[in-house]
Protein backbone atom coordinates (compact mmCIF):
# COMPACT_ATOMS: atom_id res chain seq x y z
CA UNK A 1 0.00 0.00 0.00
CA UNK A 2 3.06 2.22 -0.28
CA UNK A 3 2.47 5.66 -1.77
CA UNK A 4 -1.22 5.77 -0.94
CA UNK A 5 -2.62 8.34 1.46
CA UNK A 6 -5.10 8.06 4.21
CA UNK A 7 -7.86 10.29 5.33
CA UNK A 8 -9.54 9.38 8.55
CA UNK A 9 -12.87 11.25 8.65
CA UNK A 10 -15.27 11.75 11.49
CA UNK A 11 -18.66 12.73 10.07
CA UNK A 12 -20.80 14.67 12.49
CA UNK A 13 -24.36 14.48 11.24
CA UNK A 14 -26.79 17.21 12.28
CA UNK A 15 -30.57 17.50 12.04
CA UNK A 16 -33.22 19.98 13.06
CA UNK A 17 -34.54 19.48 16.59
CA UNK A 18 -37.84 21.10 15.74
CA UNK A 19 -39.58 22.94 12.97
CA UNK A 20 -38.52 26.35 14.34
CA UNK A 21 -35.08 25.38 15.56
CA UNK A 22 -31.75 25.41 13.79
CA UNK A 23 -29.61 22.40 12.92
CA UNK A 24 -27.97 20.49 15.75
CA UNK A 25 -25.55 17.60 15.84
CA UNK A 26 -27.35 14.28 16.06
CA UNK A 27 -24.63 11.73 15.45
CA UNK A 28 -20.86 11.30 14.99
CA UNK A 29 -19.63 8.86 12.38
CA UNK A 30 -16.14 7.74 11.44
CA UNK A 31 -15.00 6.80 7.97
CA UNK A 32 -11.70 6.27 6.16
CA UNK A 33 -10.78 7.59 2.71
CA UNK A 34 -7.78 5.85 1.14
CA UNK A 35 -7.77 7.75 -2.16
CA UNK A 36 -5.49 10.78 -1.61
CA UNK A 37 -1.87 10.78 -2.74
CA UNK A 38 1.09 12.56 -1.20
CA UNK A 39 4.81 13.01 -1.79
CA UNK A 40 7.24 13.05 1.11
CA UNK A 41 10.95 13.91 1.33
CA UNK A 42 11.66 10.65 3.15
CA UNK A 43 10.45 7.30 1.89
CA UNK A 44 6.88 7.03 3.09
CA UNK A 45 4.52 4.14 3.64
CA UNK A 46 0.77 4.15 4.16
CA UNK A 47 -0.76 1.49 6.40
CA UNK A 48 -3.10 -1.04 4.84
CA UNK A 49 -5.13 -1.14 8.06
CA UNK A 50 -5.65 1.61 10.61
CA UNK A 51 -7.14 1.24 14.06
CA UNK A 52 -7.96 3.68 16.81
CA UNK A 53 -9.02 2.98 20.39
CA UNK A 54 -11.23 5.70 21.87
CA UNK A 55 -12.23 6.02 25.50
CA UNK A 56 -14.26 9.19 24.97
CA UNK A 57 -15.81 11.38 22.26
CA UNK A 58 -16.98 14.77 23.57
CA UNK A 59 -18.52 17.79 21.88
CA UNK A 60 -18.33 21.15 23.62
CA UNK A 61 -19.40 24.78 23.62
CA UNK A 62 -16.19 26.43 24.72
CA UNK A 63 -17.88 29.74 25.63
CA UNK A 64 -20.50 28.30 27.98
CA UNK A 65 -18.47 25.29 29.09
CA UNK A 66 -21.29 22.95 28.12
CA UNK A 67 -20.04 19.51 27.12
CA UNK A 68 -21.66 16.26 26.09
CA UNK A 69 -20.13 12.79 25.78
CA UNK A 70 -21.26 10.91 22.72
CA UNK A 71 -19.06 8.00 23.74
CA UNK A 72 -17.73 7.41 27.23
CA UNK A 73 -16.15 4.10 28.27
CA UNK A 74 -15.72 3.22 31.93
CA UNK A 75 -12.18 1.89 31.45
CA UNK A 76 -9.45 1.31 28.90
CA UNK A 77 -10.46 -2.33 28.63
CA UNK A 78 -14.03 -1.33 27.79
CA UNK A 79 -13.01 1.29 25.21
CA UNK A 80 -14.09 0.40 21.66
CA UNK A 81 -11.67 -0.12 18.79
CA UNK A 82 -12.53 1.26 15.35
CA UNK A 83 -10.82 -0.60 12.53
CA UNK A 84 -10.56 0.46 8.88
CA UNK A 85 -9.22 -1.44 5.86
CA UNK A 86 -8.05 0.11 2.61
CA UNK A 87 -10.18 -2.25 0.54
CA UNK A 88 -13.31 -1.99 2.69
CA UNK A 89 -14.86 1.51 2.60
CA UNK A 90 -17.09 2.01 5.62
CA UNK A 91 -18.52 4.49 8.08
CA UNK A 92 -19.37 3.78 11.69
CA UNK A 93 -21.10 5.81 14.36
CA UNK A 94 -19.07 6.96 17.34
CA UNK A 95 -22.21 7.63 19.37
CA UNK A 96 -23.06 5.15 22.09
CA UNK A 97 -26.28 3.26 21.39
CA UNK A 98 -29.32 5.11 22.68
CA UNK A 99 -27.51 8.40 23.20
CA UNK A 100 -29.39 11.50 22.08
CA UNK A 101 -27.38 14.68 21.78
CA UNK A 102 -28.98 17.71 23.46
CA UNK A 103 -29.26 20.75 21.17
CA UNK A 104 -26.52 23.32 21.70
CA UNK A 105 -24.10 25.45 19.70
CA UNK A 106 -21.17 23.04 19.89
CA UNK A 107 -17.90 24.46 18.58
CA UNK A 108 -15.30 21.81 19.49
CA UNK A 109 -14.92 18.05 19.40
CA UNK A 110 -12.50 16.13 21.62
CA UNK A 111 -11.29 12.57 21.18
CA UNK A 112 -9.87 10.64 24.13
CA UNK A 113 -7.35 8.35 22.41
CA UNK A 114 -5.70 5.31 23.99
CA UNK A 115 -3.66 4.23 20.99
CA UNK A 116 -3.23 4.43 17.22
CA UNK A 117 -2.42 1.23 15.36
CA UNK A 118 -1.31 0.45 11.80
CA UNK A 119 -0.28 -2.48 9.62
CA UNK A 120 2.96 -1.85 7.73
CA UNK A 121 5.19 -3.95 5.43
CA UNK A 122 8.80 -4.64 6.40
CA UNK A 123 11.51 -6.54 4.57
CA UNK A 124 12.82 -9.00 7.15
CA UNK A 125 15.43 -11.54 6.13
CA UNK A 126 14.71 -10.77 2.49
CA UNK A 127 10.98 -11.53 2.86
CA UNK A 128 8.18 -8.98 3.11
CA UNK A 129 6.21 -9.37 6.33
CA UNK A 130 3.45 -7.31 7.89
CA UNK A 131 3.90 -5.95 11.36
CA UNK A 132 1.19 -4.18 13.36
CA UNK A 133 2.67 -1.22 15.22
CA UNK A 134 0.76 0.39 18.07
CA UNK A 135 1.55 3.93 19.24
CA UNK A 136 0.47 4.41 22.86
CA UNK A 137 -0.84 7.88 23.69
CA UNK A 138 -2.22 7.05 27.14
CA UNK A 139 -0.47 5.06 29.86
CA UNK A 140 -1.85 1.57 30.41
CA UNK A 141 -0.48 -1.41 32.33
CA UNK A 142 3.21 -0.68 31.84
CA UNK A 143 2.82 0.97 28.44
CA UNK A 144 3.97 4.56 28.64
CA UNK A 145 3.11 7.54 26.48
CA UNK A 146 5.05 7.32 23.23
CA UNK A 147 5.70 3.59 23.51
CA UNK A 148 5.61 1.54 20.31
CA UNK A 149 4.58 -2.08 20.66
CA UNK A 150 4.30 -4.71 17.95
CA UNK A 151 2.32 -7.78 17.09
CA UNK A 152 2.47 -9.88 13.96
CA UNK A 153 -0.70 -11.91 14.51
CA UNK A 154 -2.98 -9.21 15.99
CA UNK A 155 -3.29 -11.04 19.29
CA UNK A 156 -0.75 -9.58 21.71
CA UNK A 157 1.04 -6.26 22.06
CA UNK A 158 3.33 -7.18 24.94
CA UNK A 159 6.56 -6.52 23.04
CA UNK A 160 8.27 -3.16 22.51
CA UNK A 161 10.02 -1.97 19.33
CA UNK A 162 11.98 0.91 17.83
CA UNK A 163 14.32 1.31 20.76
CA UNK A 164 18.11 0.99 20.54
CA UNK A 165 17.92 -2.45 22.14
CA UNK A 166 15.95 -3.82 19.18
CA UNK A 167 18.80 -3.24 16.72
CA UNK A 168 20.98 -6.11 17.96
CA UNK A 169 18.49 -8.30 19.80
CA UNK A 170 15.37 -8.22 17.64
CA UNK A 171 16.29 -9.34 14.08
CA UNK A 172 12.71 -10.38 13.23
CA UNK A 173 11.01 -7.25 14.59
CA UNK A 174 8.90 -9.16 17.09
CA UNK A 175 9.69 -6.90 20.01
CA UNK A 176 11.41 -7.17 23.38
CA UNK A 177 10.63 -6.35 26.97
CA UNK A 178 10.42 -2.63 27.59
CA UNK A 179 13.67 -2.37 29.63
CA UNK A 180 15.59 -4.30 26.96
CA UNK A 181 14.16 -2.39 23.99
CA UNK A 182 14.49 1.06 25.58
CA UNK A 183 17.86 0.51 27.22
CA UNK A 184 18.85 4.14 27.75
CA UNK A 185 18.34 6.87 30.33
CA UNK A 186 17.01 9.57 27.99
CA UNK A 187 15.92 9.83 24.38
CA UNK A 188 17.85 12.26 22.14
CA UNK A 189 15.12 14.86 22.80
CA UNK A 190 15.94 14.72 26.51
CA UNK A 191 12.76 12.87 27.49
CA UNK A 192 13.07 10.23 30.17
CA UNK A 193 13.08 6.72 28.72
CA UNK A 194 11.26 5.53 31.85
CA UNK A 195 8.30 7.83 31.14
CA UNK A 196 8.16 7.95 27.35
CA UNK A 197 8.69 5.70 24.38
CA UNK A 198 10.31 6.70 21.07
CA UNK A 199 7.27 8.41 19.54
CA UNK A 200 7.00 12.19 19.88
CA UNK A 201 9.29 14.76 21.41
CA UNK A 202 9.26 17.16 24.34
CA UNK A 203 7.26 19.83 22.51
CA UNK A 204 4.64 17.29 21.42
CA UNK A 205 4.07 15.93 24.91
CA UNK A 206 4.09 19.40 26.45
CA UNK A 207 1.19 20.22 24.12
CA UNK A 208 -0.82 17.11 25.05
CA UNK A 209 -0.77 16.78 28.82
CA UNK A 210 -4.29 15.39 29.37
CA UNK A 211 -4.74 11.83 30.53
CA UNK A 212 -6.36 10.11 28.79
CA UNK A 213 -4.78 11.77 25.78
CA UNK A 214 -7.14 14.46 24.45
CA UNK A 215 -7.14 15.50 20.80
CA UNK A 216 -9.28 18.55 19.95
CA UNK A 217 -10.38 20.42 16.84
CA UNK A 218 -12.94 23.21 16.29
CA UNK A 219 -16.38 22.72 14.79
CA UNK A 220 -16.95 25.61 12.34
CA UNK A 221 -19.76 28.04 13.07
CA UNK A 222 -23.00 27.54 11.21
CA UNK A 223 -22.52 23.88 10.27
CA UNK A 224 -25.83 22.09 9.82
CA UNK A 225 -26.97 18.68 8.68
CA UNK A 226 -23.52 17.13 8.35
CA UNK A 227 -19.97 17.99 9.36
CA UNK A 228 -16.96 16.06 8.08
CA UNK A 229 -14.06 15.92 10.50
CA UNK A 230 -11.06 14.73 8.49
CA UNK A 231 -7.92 13.34 10.06
CA UNK A 232 -5.23 13.28 7.40
CA UNK A 233 -2.87 10.36 7.81
CA UNK A 234 -1.42 10.24 4.30
CA UNK A 235 1.92 8.44 4.10
CA UNK A 236 2.22 8.58 7.87
CA UNK A 237 5.19 6.24 8.29
CA UNK A 238 8.53 7.72 7.15
CA UNK A 239 11.99 6.23 7.11
CA UNK A 240 15.45 6.71 5.62
CA UNK A 241 15.73 4.16 2.83
CA UNK A 242 19.46 3.58 2.95
CA UNK A 243 19.69 1.34 -0.12
CA UNK A 244 16.86 3.19 -1.92
CA UNK A 245 14.95 0.03 -2.72
CA UNK A 246 11.62 1.38 -1.50
CA UNK A 247 11.39 -1.18 1.31
CA UNK A 248 11.91 -0.79 5.04
CA UNK A 249 14.69 -3.34 5.52
CA UNK A 250 14.80 -4.31 9.18
CA UNK A 251 17.02 -3.45 10.95
CA UNK A 252 19.28 -1.87 8.30
CA UNK A 253 16.99 1.09 7.59
CA UNK A 254 16.52 1.90 11.27
CA UNK A 255 19.92 3.54 11.57
CA UNK A 256 19.39 7.05 10.20
CA UNK A 257 15.85 8.25 10.87
CA UNK A 258 12.25 7.13 11.11
CA UNK A 259 9.09 8.70 12.42
CA UNK A 260 5.32 8.52 12.36
CA UNK A 261 3.33 11.65 11.61
CA UNK A 262 0.61 12.59 14.03
CA UNK A 263 -1.96 13.84 11.53
CA UNK A 264 -3.94 17.07 11.92
CA UNK A 265 -7.73 17.19 12.00
CA UNK A 266 -9.85 19.48 9.84
CA UNK A 267 -13.58 20.10 10.21
CA UNK A 268 -15.82 21.34 7.41
CA UNK A 269 -19.39 21.16 6.18
CA UNK A 270 -19.95 17.86 4.43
Amino acid sequence: MRGLCWVLGLALCAGACGEDEGGFIRDVRMQVDFSTTHRALMTAQTPAVYRIKLIRVTIKNTDSGEAFNLLSASSVDDSPVFSFHADEPNAVSLRDAGVEIPPAAYDQIELGIIWLDMDLPFLIGGQEEIRSLRIWLTEYEGRMRGDVTVDHDLLLYDNWVFGPGNLQSDPELRGLSRPTAYDLDHWPSGRSALEYGPFGDGAFWDSYTDLPFAWRTPIPEGVEESLMLTVRVASTWHFTDQDEDGDYDWPADYGNDWHMDFPPMEAAQE
